[in-house]
């Protein structure tokens, strides 16, 4: 089986759909060495994982403003001259003129439920792409949520969608040591972690608006990773207490959650919501908001709190006041963690695979 992966510049760097990508790789190079698996891309050249079976391909094209025209374009040239028997696109969307059959991985519709968080022409071509592997290709979601969503907002039938969660890393794990971490970016001794981009749907002025009285009151700071405009929390409110960290290596992120307080992730609408589950993997006492596939990856592992500053800041100060608590949902995420893993995963991706490919004989 060759199976050709279009990636445009999801592995530079890798961000969450990205990662996917490389923890399935990373499977197959075990779970399937008679089989040969692509990577075709748009970045910098690129080692895959370890494995015989894993190759890459730079494909270039003129005048590409995005992945739009890329995915559309170049890639399925070049998918077809290498032969592949299968595409798989990890990212919403089937590309125009492949050839072979495909399974396309939708993590979440919010560019159809909420096409005002979107430029209009991305909106209007991702809500295109997914209507097109609906007809044409079979579709995988991360979440039960995510397949509800589908099916509503494409009057699918939602048996025709397969449901295959994702999961942590297994660098995330509770035996972590945060000391390097905290010293390396001088952590404070007490502190709310947030990490991902500032999107309308991840309610980032939801944390600041409950952060503002919770912060002085309980001797904290708010440490943020990922990427942020500087203009944008000037006006924050937090002043000192607001920790900034810009991109952070996967490496370290373990660490980070080893070391905070808590971890808050109050975003209303996520097709499965890794961050929160790395969270728990290590050990982190965490919040979610009551929303989206969230409560399918907690579980009882977290705290679940309403789209409400108030209700966010509440759950926050519980936290960072009740010892008892944090160690009780330390305990309590690991073992919910240990409920998914890449190699289950992986498994039931590459049963997709072989039964999508029967279905063309």
């Amino acid at each position: 089986m060759r199976v050709a992966f279009p990636a445009w510049r999801l592995l530079h760097p890798r961000g969450g759909v990205g990662n996917t990508l490389w923890q399935l790789l990373q499977q197959y190079a075990a779970l399937a060495p008679e089989d040969q698996f692509r990577v075709f891309h748009d970045g910098a050249p690129l080692q895959p994982p370890p494995g015989a079976n894993l190759t890459t391909s730079v494909v270039r094209a003129p005048l590409v403003e995005n992945n739009l025209t890329w995915s559309d374009s170049a890639a399925p040239r070049a998918i077809r001259r290498w032969g592949a028997e299968l595409v798989h696109n990890v990212a919403y969307t089937l590309p125009r003129g492949l050839t072979c059959p495909a399974v396309v991985t939708v993590h979440d519709v919010s560019y159809a439920r909420h096409p005002e968080w979107y430029p209009r022409r991305t909106a209007r071509w991702l809500t295109a792409g997914t209507r097109r592997a609906l007809q044409q290709a079979t579709v995988v979601t991360d979440s039960e949520f995510s397949r509800r969503e589908i099916a509503a907002l494409f009057d699918t039938d939602p048996t025709r969608l397969a449901v295959v969660p994702l999961a942590a890393d297994p660098i995330y794990t509770p035996t972590v040591d945060p000391t390097p971490v905290r010293q390396r970016y001088q952590l404070p001794e007490r502190f709310i972690f947030y990490l991902g981009g500032i999107h309308a749907r991840r309610r980032f002025e939801h944390l600041l608006t409950a952060c503002r009285g919770l912060l002085p009151r309980h001797g904290a700071d708010l440490v943020i990773a990922g990427p942020y405009d500087p203009a944008a929390l000037a006006d924050s409110g937090l002043g000192e207490r607001l920790r900034p960290l810009g991109y952070v290596p996967d490496a370290d992120l373990p660490g980070l959650f080893r070391a905070a307080t808590c971890f808050a992730w109050p975003s209303v609408y996520e097709g499965f919501g890794l961050p929160p589950l790395e969270a728990l993997a290590c050990g982190c006492p965490t919040v979610v908001a009551e929303a989206s596939s969230l409560p399918e990856v907690v579980g009882d592992a977290a705290l679940r709190v309403a789209d409400d500053p108030a209700a966010l800041a509440a759950a926050l100060g519980r936290l960072l006041e009740d010892d008892s608590l944090r160690r009780e949902l330390a305990a309590r995420g690991p073992r919910q963690a240990s409920r998914f893993s890449w190699t289950t995963t992986a498994q039931a991706m590459l049963r997709i695979y072989r039964e999508t490919l029967e279905q063309q004989v």
